[in-house]
């Protein structure tokens, strides 16, 4: 009997044991940005755990025979989520030689800061191809950035950003560029971290970056709903539609206090 992934297990044969082990070992290369449940595997924790809010998360979305956009997958959750509910699924991630739009602390270049980055895109994409096989999925990697999507992505029906948006330097083109190879729907779901009624009110960015913490390196803006669908009118959309819900946070690096975090998703169709 050996435990892996927390349960108890029989095993008939030395081999077997050996490639359990290789996968132990193989999980430590990996990060779960999203909790997934896997054959053979079970459970793998993320730094969030959608399960239970997934509907929501989605804008009530149809994905029944149509292709779908994931842009900045992570471990996939979202991509494999599309393809179990009906979608031909492309994910985009950044590649090795595409940069995070890293903050520029002190005015000093983001090159050491970027490489560090990449070794947790790295980590999430491991998990993002070990997830894909147990699964035995059929979703599309692809590489590139949101500012380039329409150059590497053909044209699809629906484009889901989520939890990105804070993490791009340019929202605004970010959501034009994905717009460009939108045919049907786009699906926008962000992170609400500030609760100032005012703030969520009207339509605007605040910075979270601050000089005082430059471990905030990584993230640039929280944008307020009424912004993404001003953003979304401006570029055409019609039947907006705007929901507010929770979703499980777990852990991060800097943050092990488990709480629901409250989010909201705009929905929005081309026009015919």
């Amino acid at each position: 009997m050996i435990t892996y992934c927390g349960q108890e297990t029989h095993y008939s044969s030395f081999n077997t044991i050996l490639q359990i082990m290789a996968d132990v070992i193989d999980l430590g290369k990996m990060l779960f940005y999203q909790s997934i449940d896997l054959p053979k595997h079970g459970l793998m924790k993320g730094c969030w755990d959608h399960r239970p809010s997934m509907d929501v998360y989605l804008g009530g979305t149809n994905f029944k025979n149509t292709t779908a956009l994931d842009v900045g997958p992570a471990s996939g959750f979202w991509s494999f989520e599309m393809e179990r509910r009906g979608a031909t699924v492309t994910a985009l991630e950044l590649g090795p030689n595409d940069h995070w739009d890293a903050v520029p602390h002190q005015g000093k270049p983001t090159t050491e800061l970027g490489k560090q980055l990449a070794l947790n895109v790295e980590r999430t994409k491991n998990a993002f191809i070990f997830s894909r096989e147990s699964l035995k999925s059929k979703v599309n990697l692809v590489y590139g950035t949101v500012y380039n999507v329409d150059k590497v992505i053909p044209e699809i029906d629906i484009a889901l950003m989520g939890n990105v948006l804070q993490h791009f330097r340019d929202p605004f083109l970010a959501i034009e560029t994905v717009s460009k190879v939108v045919t049907k729907r786009i699906i926008i779901s962000e992170t609400l971290w500030m609760g100032d009624q005012q703030f969520l009110a009207q339509a605007a960015l605040r910075l979270i970056p601050r000089a005082e913490y430059p471990e905030v390196n990584h993230s640039w803006w929280q944008a307020s709903p009424p912004l993404i669908g001003e953003i979304l009118k401006i570029l055409g959309y019609v039947n907006l539609k705007c929901e507010y819900h929770e979703q499980l946070f777990i852990h991060s690096a800097t943050d092990n206090a488990e709480r629901q975090v409250k989010h909201f998703t705009y929905s929005a169709d081309k026009p015919n």
